[in-house]
């Protein structure tokens, strides 16, 4: 059985406004999770019929789908809560069909197809196996392309590659067309709520002890439409009306080094 399996659910092709951008992130997430210092790990991505994806290394599988696209997939177009709901239920079918097709594993981890995650990952879960698993209490966050990073507190409600959930807890149906809609949308679709309903059910996570993920941001393909750390971080009204938090923000900005290409991006150059 494997110690731990990534999902990376891949929106429908239609949705994305530049599928080789979308591409070239991929690869950049490929690279990352395949750089695990341990070996105990496979990796789904689940994309549908007729997308074109990269070359895959060894350990990553398709999980082909034939879902329509996203009608409500650009924020700003529709209500907002609409939009919400229409991502979670997308996201969530999309993982949930992952989780299906993989097989088993002891962990599960729901990783967005342009983020980073830590190389030790998969040592860490298998050195500490046995409990429910773990949030990313603090995580980084990069600007596209650019030299900044900066320290995030409560990551796991900032990005959705941020939770590791023992296999049992997850309690998936035996088919997709069993599944809870709501259940679905709240437990695979939606980052900010999986910890809570966790919590709810008695089996809480751990705070992964070190920064276990890189949020890229500012790149225009993203649901967010997010900007980069310098607007996002230095250079907004609620910033601005609160002084001190660009102080703190200051404190916590890093930059792109040696040993962040090497424990994030799958490359020392």
């Amino acid at each position: 059985m494997t110690c731990l399996t990534f999902i990376i659910p891949i929106r429908h092709q239609e949705n994305a406004s530049n599928w080789d951008m979308l591409i070239s992130n991929l690869k950049q997430t490929i690279k990352s999770i395949s750089a695990q210092t341990s070996d105990d790990w496979k990796c789904v991505l689940v994309a549908n019929h007729g997308a074109r994806l990269p070359e895959l290394p060894q350990r990553f599988d398709v999980c082909w789908v034939d879902f329509p696209k996203n009608e409500f997939h650009l924020k700003g177009t529709i209500d907002k809560e609409k939009f919400y709901d229409a991502i979670r239920f997308d996201k969530g079918m999309r993982i949930l069909s992952g989780l299906l097709h993989a097989g088993d594993s002891k962990y599960f981890m729901f990783v967005d197809d342009d983020d980073f995650i830590h190389r030790d990952l998969t040592q860490y879960v298998y050195d500490n196996q046995g409990g429910n698993g773990w949030y990313i209490g603090d995580g980084l966050v990069w600007s596209d392309g650019g030299r900044e990073l900066i320290k995030h507190s409560n990551f796991h409600l900032y990005c959705g590659t941020s939770h590791i959930i023992r296999a049992e807890l997850l309690m998936l149906p035996t088919n997709i067309e069993d599944a809870d809609v709501e259940y679905v949308k709240n437990m695979f679709g939606s980052h900010i709520k999986i910890k809570n309903e966790l919590d709810i059910s008695g089996h809480p996570l751990e705070n992964l002890p070190f920064d276990g993920a890189i949020y890229r941001i500012g790149h225009s393909d993203s649901h967010s439409k997010s900007n980069g750390i310098i607007k996002n971080y230095f250079f907004t009204k609620k910033v601005w009306e609160h002084p001190k938090q660009i102080f703190k923000n200051l404190l916590r900005l890093r930059f792109v080094n040696k040993r962040t290409r090497i424990d994030y991006f799958g490359t020392s150059y």
